[in-house]
């Protein structure tokens, strides 16, 4: 009897403790790099200058959290890598990865559209365990102050990552910001025509 009052206050006590929690690691921070640093014939032009646009991103994109998906398994969840994330929201990383890159000669016969940027997708997508690519999304317009939307183009660009991993996610999605930095410059450039006037 006096043993089973000895186990019964033992699990009375163990009831009483709050439960042991390991510390959690705190979550890596990514971004899409340091700027390019220009040197000698890789430089832009002496007269050129940052292309002005505007980014927004889809409402699902407003945070830090770092996204991928599983199509092999359920195609249609979205899930988020719990011990990584975003320096800042998609959106805010991508502009600030443009400004850097983006350049338009100032003594290029001057344009009055404003480029609009939609960003939809921004994710690592598996497409079975072993093999991920950066998926980017984005919507582009030349609006006309006067007459709304001169040219628009979808631009959609995958990237295989080199490992199953959020920061080969990142480098995906990385090349991937600079792919889209490229068709922007040569979409510009090409349907820049219609915004003359």
């Amino acid at each position: 009897m006096k043993r089973f009052f000895l186990s019964l206050a033992s699990v009375l006590l163990a009831a009483c403790l709050p439960a042991f929690t390991p510390p959690q690691p705190a979550p890596e921070r990514f971004d899409l790099g340091a700027a390019p640093v220009f040197s000698g014939t890789k430089a832009p032009p002496v007269s050129a200058r940052g292309m002005e646009f505007h980014l927004f991103s889809a409402p699902a994109l407003e945070n830090s959290f770092m996204r991928y998906r599983l199509t092999y398994a359920d195609p249609a969840k979205v899930q988020f890598y719990a011990y990584a994330r975003w320096a800042g929201a998609p959106g805010d990383i991508l502009r600030s990865f443009l400004q850097e890159r983006l350049f338009w000669a100032e003594d290029a016969e001057p344009d009055i559209c404003r480029l609009e940027l939609e960003l939809q997708r921004f994710e690592q997508v598996f497409t079975t365990p072993e093999k991920s690519f950066g998926a980017l999304l984005v919507q582009a317009r030349l609006r006309h102050p006067d007459t709304g939307v001169k040219a628009e183009r979808r631009i959609d660009v995958s990237i295989a990552a080199p490992a199953p991993d959020a920061a080969s996610g990142v480098k995906a999605l990385t090349e991937a910001a600079g792919r889209l930095a490229g068709e922007l410059l040569r979409w510009r450039a090409g349907s820049g025509a219609n915004c003359r006037q």
